[in-house]
C-alpha cells in the first residue's frame, strides 16, 4: 500500500443513493425482526365515528346521532381506549335495517 491520497469524484444524487441502499440493506432484518415480535393490529378503516356516522346518515347533526343513540335507533357504539365512541358500518347496517323507520339509506 502506498500512502498516496486518491481523490473519488461522486454526485450528490449517486452519494445519496448509495447511502439509501446500504442503510435499507441494514435496516431490512430489523424490521422483518421487528414485524415477527409485534401484534399485528385490526385495521382501524370500519371505524365509523360520530362524524362519519351524521354524514352516512344524509349529513344529519351530531345531537341527531345522540338522539338516535338514545331512541336506540343506532345500536350502542364501541369505544376507543380514549373512550371515543364509534361503530362498524356492518352493525349500523344491520341494525337499521330492522328499524321500522324502513331505513332509506344505502350504507
Amino acid at each position: 500500500m502506498s500512502n498516496e491520497t486518491q481523490v473519488v469524484v461522486v454526485s450528490i444524487d449517486t452519494l445519496k443513493e448509495l447511502i439509501s441502499t446500504a442503510v435499507k440493506e441494514q435496516l431490512t432484518p430489523f424490521e422483518q425482526r421487528l414485524k415477527e415480535a409485534l401484534p399485528e393490529k385490526p385495521p382501524l378503516s370500519d371505524r365509523l365515528y360520530i362524524n362519519d356516522v351524521a354524514k352516512l346518515l344524509g349529513g344529519i347533526s351530531r345531537p341527531t346521532i345522540d338522539s338516535y343513540r338514545k331512541q336506540g335507533i343506532l345500536p350502542p357504539p364501541q369505544y376507543t381506549p380514549k373512550n371515543r365512541p364509534y361503530w362498524t358500518r356492518e352493525h349500523i347496517k344491520q341494525t337499521l335495517s330492522r328499524s321500522k323507520n324502513g331505513w332509506k339509506f344505502d350504507l
